[in-house]
Formats: C-alpha cells, structure tokens, sequence
C-alpha cells in the first residue's frame, strides 16, 4: 500500500500544473545564447546521463513511474518533449522548474539554466 501511494504521489507531481515561478510547470523564458550555445555533445548528454536516464530510458530498471514512450537516451528522444522537459526541469527569466528528477542527485540552479539555454537552441534547431 505505501508503494501505491508513493507512485500516486509521483505521477501527480508529473501531472501537475505547479506554479510557474515556483518549483514548476510554467515556461521558463529561457534563449539560446548567440555566443557558445549549449549543445547536445557539450552539454545535453551529459546533463540527461547525469539526471534524466536513470528513469527516462529505455534500458531503465526502476522507471519510478515514467512512462515507457518518455526517453531521454538520445537527442532525437529528446527533441521530441522539448517543451515537456522545460516545464519539469529548467530554469529561465520567467519560472525554475525543479519538478524533476524526482530523486537526488538535483542538477543546480546553474545546470537548470543551462538546460533551459539548451532546450531552447534545440527548438531553433529542430525548426
């Protein structure tokens, strides 16, 4: 019964709206820097290795609740949730996100900025 409660109690936080200037939820405002933008080989990989994938993967044992379609394995998985993975995890002007990960390690302030910087050098590239 506490495991139920607790994936109920995960799914909601994924769910929920949040607050956007709070701990999530709301768009962050974040641009993609004109000078040394945030790429998936100088940042992204690493970031989502280091805080996404041990439960937004397809090799993940223990997915803590995410859905089997959300992975974040590579930059075309990626790509694919851009505005989904601002909403839980970045950081802008406007709202930080700190909705995931749902266990620590917790990237910084910093590394949600530049995730957010990353996230939106990714929409001006997919388009």
């Amino acid at each position: 019964m506490k495991h139920l409660a607790l994936i109920v109690a995960l799914i909601a936080g994924c769910y929920g709206s949040g607050g956007g200037g709070g701990t999530g939820g709301g768009g962050t405002g974040a641009t993609c820097p004109a000078t040394a933008p945030p790429t998936y080989d100088s940042f992204g990989h690493q970031f989502f290795q280091s805080y996404c994938t041990r439960c937004h993967s397809t090799t993940s044992t223990d997915r803590m609740g995410a859905p089997d379609d959300l992975n974040w394995d590579t930059q075309a998985g990626i790509d694919q949730h851009l505005a989904d993975i601002e909403g839980q995890a970045a950081k802008g002007p406007n709202a930080t996100n700190r909705l995931m990960p749902f266990t620590p390690p917790d990237p910084t302030d910093a590394e949600r900025e530049t995730l957010g910087q990353f996230l939106a050098c990714e929409k001006l590239r997919a388009h």
